[in-house]
């Protein structure tokens, strides 16, 4: 393989704080052919072929104005979830925010998102840590990612963003990736509102028993397995498997 400078910087960035990703695009075999579009502002702006048209997937006139734009559609903080990656222009204004806790960027064509590793400088948006990059994956492994990884009450609020561009090309697979957050978003929210709800008290209860836990002075026999439960509402689906155990 040639010797790609763009490339190489941009892989060794995608390593520093996704290894996974970085080995998954090195094991791909193909990617698309994209042409480069300078834009009337100077920038390079990324084009496939769909349909028999060569489309761009950012503003031919000014992709940084298009992508400062974005800041506008809502608060500049919480958690920011957006629909195809592009060249990043409507990524990169966000993270000069401090408040902005994550951005997950999902984006369907590995195939693409290599090609234009190769072609533009992404260092800023893959060295930021607030950044995580959900390529080519199914609806299910997308909805895993947020029970596992958003919590409202660390985070902030989520909003959604659209590159439009990109959205219209893989229409069918983000309007899936759509209904499955909005699914877990409302399990997480449930369960954050038990949490909002219980929370304080929990707290001055572990508070008003700090001492007597200090002073107890009992002793758990021997045992060779323990199971602990928690009273959520999976308990009651799980009861007739602790007795049995």
């Amino acid at each position: 393989m040639k010797y790609n400078p763009i490339y190489q910087r941009n892989m060794l960035a995608l390593t520093t704080n996704n290894p996974e990703l970085a080995a998954y695009i090195t094991s791909l075999q193909k990617t698309e052919t994209v042409k480069i579009i300078t834009s009337k502002s100077g920038h390079p702006v990324p084009a496939v072929m769909k349909n028999g048209r060569l489309t761009p997937i950012h503003s031919t006139f000014d992709p940084i104005k298009e992508g400062i734009r974005y800041l506008a559609i809502g608060p500049k903080s919480g958690y920011k979830v957006i629909f195809g990656f592009g060249a990043g222009y409507h990524i990169l204004p966000f993270l000069s925010f401090k408040n902005i806790s994550s951005v997950i960027v999902i984006e369907k064509d590995a195939a693409l998102f290599t090609s234009i590793l190769k072609l533009i400088d992404l260092r800023k948006i893959l060295l930021d840590p607030r950044v995580r990059i959900l390529l080519d994956l199914s609806p299910k492994k997308i909805a895993n990612f947020f029970l596992e990884h958003y919590f409202p009450a660390v985070f902030g609020n989520l909003q959604t963003l659209f590159l439009r561009s990109r959205y219209n090309m893989e229409r069918s697979y983000f309007e899936k990736i759509i209904d499955s957050i909005k699914e877990v978003i409302g399990r997480i929210a449930d369960d954050y509102t038990v949490q909002a709800h219980f929370g304080k008290k929990w707290f001055i209860n572990t508070l008003y028993n700090l001492y007597t836990a200090g002073e107890t002075s009992g002793t758990i026999p021997p045992v060779r397995s323990v199971i602990i439960t928690g009273a959520g509402p999976s308990l009651e689906n799980q009861i007739d498997q602790i007795k049995q155990l």
